[in-house]
């Protein structure tokens, strides 16, 4: 799944939550809400585990694709290094380039990466569980008072709605609070960090072969903050003490700049000067564009902005109608842009899905499950891994609970297989490059008691494997087989 991919996904399960509470009826009884609670709390720790997936990964890629840019830019400046790619086909780092230094800088940026979109979801998490209890506890206190009459479903259905559109699923609070939703925070989380990834590389590939000195880029149009860096030398790593060694590259989530290395042996001591002098007076809330250049940055942001709504909304449409929706994002903007016959039949049928009390699709079992993959490292790295910070507590429940840790996968992995075949499982939506499913099964461990696991699929054109698996209750747990 690629950066682009993921942030989808986030917009996927933002739109899958408020379906979930557009659906529940009832939610003036207490089961109800807890259900509703409970479920949107497990659609996000399956994100979670996503996330946990992805992240790694994906950071793996940029941060090496930035060493080989890196690679190209010193040979493009007259450096005699071999020209050599970092990663192999297969995605692997090649050993010449598994040194200390890019290790630990990938394992810095994965870090925090995954410290912030997790505590954004833990905080999605924390803010739908309060704007339901606090709609039911506010909605007590006005049916008491005499204020609501008659039957008060419809009123707590609505203003349930009202509150997860206006802070349902808040992921982040500014300082002037400002409430970030969970979608828009871990956007910009995720291509900030891409990008400090892929810039980062690059200085380090630039560092290791002995320079010292970077120059960022400039492209027009652009805008005030980055007009400000573009064309300026840094020294990354301090040791040149005529330069200052930040901020480099990206200056915001959009941000396109890349550094180049500035090799002073190659210039005179006037083009130096030159570019010392560049920070003679420099103010970094300046804004040093001309005024054609402030319109032209405007009216391409003005583009991108219809693009990017048209974007999500394609995005949102595919996640409903699935193969029903246009192919390509293309198609779906002429459509639009036209308003096309088949735009306003499209347009009536995803409508139509969304206003729907229920969607839950029942299948007799995850398809394709027969050939079904399940990846080792999701079950070492997160399901049985009592270290990691969020799969650690399922760990600990699958070995409580059923006996199942690291030293016996295998049998838990044979376990699920046997019962999928007999296993019904719920389709859970499509997110535009594939579809979700979950299957819960009664197991039996190897300590002879059994649990209710649930276990999440995702099956796009190539396969179906398995994304998730814990314990959903162990109240339940406590008993022997044919008890």
């Amino acid at each position: 799944m690629s950066p682009d991919k993921l942030i989808d996904y986030f917009s996927f399960v933002v739109q899958d939550i408020l379906s979930q509470v557009s659906s529940v009826d009832d939610l003036q009884n207490d089961a109800n809400a807890l259900d509703l609670i409970n479920s949107i709390l497990k659609t996000l720790d399956r994100l979670k585990a996503t996330v946990a997936d992805v992240i790694p990964e994906q950071i793996l890629k940029e941060y090496f694709g930035g060493v080989d840019e890196g690679t190209k830019l010193l040979i493009a400046a007259g450096l005699e290094i071999k020209k050599a790619s970092a990663m192999t086909k297969d995605g692997k780092v090649r050993k010449e380039f598994q040194s200390t230094m890019h290790l630990e800088a990938v394992q810095n940026i994965v870090e925090d990466t995954m410290m912030d979109l997790n505590a954004a979801i833990r905080t999605a998490q924390k803010s739908a569980r309060a704007s339901i209890n606090g709609v039911l506890d506010a909605i007590k206190k006005d049916i008491a008072n005499g204020l609501i009459v008659g039957d008060p479903r419809k009123v707590i259905q609505t203003r349930v709605a009202k509150s997860f559109a206006d802070n349902g699923l808040t992921s982040f609070v500014t300082s002037d609070n400002k409430r970030l939703p969970l979608d828009f925070y871990s956007q910009t989380v995720v291509r900030t960090k891409m990008r400090t990834a892929n810039t980062t590389g690059a200085v380090n590939r630039y560092l290791e072969n002995g320079v010292t000195l970077v120059k960022v880029d400039e492209h027009q149009p652009t805008c005030h903050v980055c007009a400000g860096y573009g064309g300026k030398v840094f020294c990354p790593d301090g040791s040149d003490k005529r330069f200052p060694d930040g901020p480099l590259p990206p200056y915001h989530p959009n941000c396109r700049h890349t550094v180049a290395p500035f090799l002073d042996d190659f210039h005179t001591d006037d083009e130096i000067q030159a570019e010392l002098n560049k920070w003679n007076n420099f103010k970094p809330d300046k804004d040093v564009r001309s005024a054609a250049q402030r319109y032209a940055y405007e009216h391409e942001q003005a583009i991108r902005r219809q693009a990017n709504a048209e974007k999500k909304q394609y995005a949102n449409y595919k996640m409903v109608l699935g193969k029903d929706a246009p192919k390509t994002i293309g198609a779906f903007r002429r459509m639009k842009r036209g308003n096309t016959s088949k735009f306003q039949a499209l347009q009536k049928e995803y409508r139509s899905i969304m206003q729907t009390k229920s969607t839950v699709r029942i299948m007799p079992h995850v398809p394709g499950y027969d050939k079904a993959v399940f990846p080792d490292a999701k079950f070492e790295k997160y399901i049985l891994n009592n270290a990691h910070p969020e799969g650690g507590p399922k760990a600990e429940a699958f070995d409580h609970v059923l006996g199942y840790n690291l030293t016996n996968k295998d049998e838990l992995i044979q376990n699920i297989k046997d019962h999928l075949p007999t296993t019904k499982a719920t389709f859970k939506g499509n997110n535009g490059y594939g579809d979700g499913y979950e299957a819960i099964m009664e197991l039996t461990g190897p300590n002879g008691r059994t649990a209710p696991v649930l276990t999440a699929w995702f099956k796009d054109n190539e396969e179906t494997r398995l994304v998730s698996a814990f314990i959903i209750d162990e109240k339940k747990s406590n008993r022997k087989r044919g008890k």
